[in-house]
């Protein structure tokens, strides 16, 4: 369970991050006109963590934790995905409004066991 919440904190980090950096300028270069780039301070299940996000058009990169991550977003909705081989994989979806960004994420096993939760982040 604890690696578990480990990559769900990196996941969900990853997607508060990518969310929380909205940005209605339209001369971000970025076809939503949000750009979530940048650091993250993410909390779920009561850890927190640092995410690093890099957003290329609409498709979004990074990590937490040293575990990295991929993405997209479209208007001020967000997805994440992430995990390790033999690990964990996680998927995170959100929304965001300002500085602050969250929604719900889904961690499964190896096993298939799963484990759900709730995430939220804010741009540093």
């Amino acid at each position: 369970m604890k690696k578990i919440t480990v990559v769900c904190l990196v996941m969900l980090g990853a997607l508060a991050g990518l969310m929380t950096g909205c940005n209605n300028d339209s001369s971000s270069g970025t076809p939503t006109g949000l750009d979530v780039s940048g650091t993250w301070a993410l909390n779920a299940e009561g850890e927190t963590s640092t995410m690093t996000l890099r957003q290329n058009g609409d498709a979004l990169t990074g990590s937490v934790q040293g575990v990295p991550l991929t993405g997209s977003v479209n208007g001020n909705s967000i997805s994440i995905s992430s995990g390790l081989p033999g690990g964990p994989l996680l998927v995170a979806d959100g929304s965001v409004e300002g500085a602050t960004m969250g929604g719900s994420y889904t961690a499964t096993e190896p096993n298939g066991t799963q484990h759900t939760g709730s995430w939220s982040a804010t741009k540093q």
